[in-house]
């Protein structure tokens, strides 16, 4: 494995969507809204921010901080690093339809803090 490589694939999720056709594709509305995962993360107390844990079923826990106002999710996964945990970014993405918003109420409802 090439130093740097783990990063690039992280970044290419960061900016595509799945597609059942075609894997991974671009997804140029989630790559212009990357700049905003970093403010939501600093201000992930803040009351705008909705923040809440969620077992999903590959039996891990995430972390969901959602930001309503704009639609936009940053998901991370807490994991041991060097004695301690750090919160890993799985992904970030704007919250494009209603499906998604009932997916992201639905687990909200069955958090676990």
């Amino acid at each position: 494995m090439l130093p740097g490589e783990k990063c690039e694939e992280a970044f290419w999720h960061l900016i595509t969507r799945a597609d059942a056709e075609h894997g991974r594709i671009p997804d140029f509305r989630r790559a212009e809204r990357l700049p905003w995962c970093a403010p939501v993360l600093t201000h992930s107390g803040d009351p705008s921010v909705t923040s809440w844990r969620y077992w999903e079923g590959t039996r891990r826990v995430r972390q969901y901080l959602w930001l309503h106002q704009h639609d936009y999710v940053v998901v991370l996964e807490p994991r041991p690093h060097r004695g301690g945990i750090v919160l890993f970014l799985v992904t970030a993405y704007h919250v494009d339809g209603e499906s998604s918003r009932r997916t992201l109420r639905r687990k909200y409802a069955k958090r676990t803090a």
